[in-house]
């Protein structure tokens, strides 16, 4: 009988992560949550930065399948979150400045 722990699960390739921020919150959400996962950059410290330039994505997240739905709904979220803002801050742009003589 195989025990079921963390490391006896096998993992799964869940999804590709867009930006190290992303990276960041999603483990730290999980970390909390207790869901086993790994994150991996495409950074290789031999070529710096060269080739994860040319790559889609900064990173992957690995993890029980049993775990995928949640992975990805919490990964929705958070980009959801970051297209919210990044609309918000193109919106506070395009707004007309107002001085205190417009008063």
């Amino acid at each position: 009988m195989t025990e079921d722990t963390p490391e006896s699960r096998r993992y799964k390739r869940i999804l590709e992560i867009a930006h190290e921020v992303e990276a960041q919150l999603l483990s730290a959400y999980l970390t909390e949550q207790r869901v086993p996962h790994i994150i991996q950059s495409y950074h290789d410290s031999a070529y710096g930065s060269l080739f994860q330039s040319q790559m889609a994505a900064w990173g992957y997240l690995e993890a029980p399948e049993e775990y995928e739905s949640l992975v990805m709904q919490v990964y929705a979220d958070i980009t959801a979150g970051a297209t919210f803002e990044q609309e918000r801050s193109h919106e506070d742009a395009d707004a007309p400045e107002h001085d205190e003589s417009d008063r």
